[in-house]
């Protein structure tokens, strides 16, 4: 009899890693990430998944470097849906809609050393770079300075992550997801008059 452990060498095992880490992460946190736990849920032994991470800290960069991806595309994918005064706020909108629905992933992205990865050649960085120039090109008033535009996109930016935050840890007084997102994009567009 052919067991899963015989047979998993035919299937790719980098992706079953990162799909069951950021399982695992979505449900219980990054806390719940071990290599030798992983290596059990895929019925290998833990040394073969050396043969793909270097560590630990390498499957959670590549967890966070998708969760980035999924955000600026849907970010772009909202800039890209209407061009309008309240463009801007709808980009926000996606920005905040992602990050309630992925809100354990959300947290391990914005827990990492970003300006680092900001400031590196790496692929999280060009991620975190891509994200800026999608709110930019959303959110041009004529005449003005990109370094203007910059500071205002990173101030909405900042005030947005900072609601999403007061919101998850039960700091505002607000009933459910719903209301959270009405409420940010109320504050976005007052922010932008």
């Amino acid at each position: 009899m052919v067991t899963e452990r015989d047979t998993f060498h035919h299937r790719n095992l980098e992706a079953e890693v990162l799909r069951v880490a950021r399982e695992r992460i979505e449900t219980d946190g990054v806390e719940s990430i071990s290599l030798r736990g992983l290596a059990v849920n895929l019925g290998v032994n833990h040394r073969a998944l050396y043969r793909h991470f270097s560590d630990k800290e390498h499957i959670i960069m590549r967890i966070a470097d998708a969760g980035f991806a999924e955000l600026t595309l849907e970010c772009r994918r909202a800039a890209n849906a209407r061009n309008s005064p309240a463009a801007f706020a709808d980009v926000m909108d996606a920005y905040a809609r992602y990050a309630l629905t992925h809100a354990k992933l959300y947290a391990l992205m914005f827990s990492l050393p970003l300006s680092q990865e900001f400031a590196m050649n790496s692929a999280l960085g060009a991620r975190l770079r891509e994200m800026m120039q999608v709110a930019e090109s959303i959110s041009t008033v004529n005449g003005e300075r990109a370094t203007a535009r910059r500071d205002r996109v990173i101030r909405t930016w900042a005030v947005v992550h900072g609601l999403l935050v007061l919101y998850r840890s039960g700091a505002l007084l607000i009933k459910d997801d719903d209301d959270a997102l009405s409420y940010i994009r109320r504050t976005v567009l007052s922010l932008s008059k």
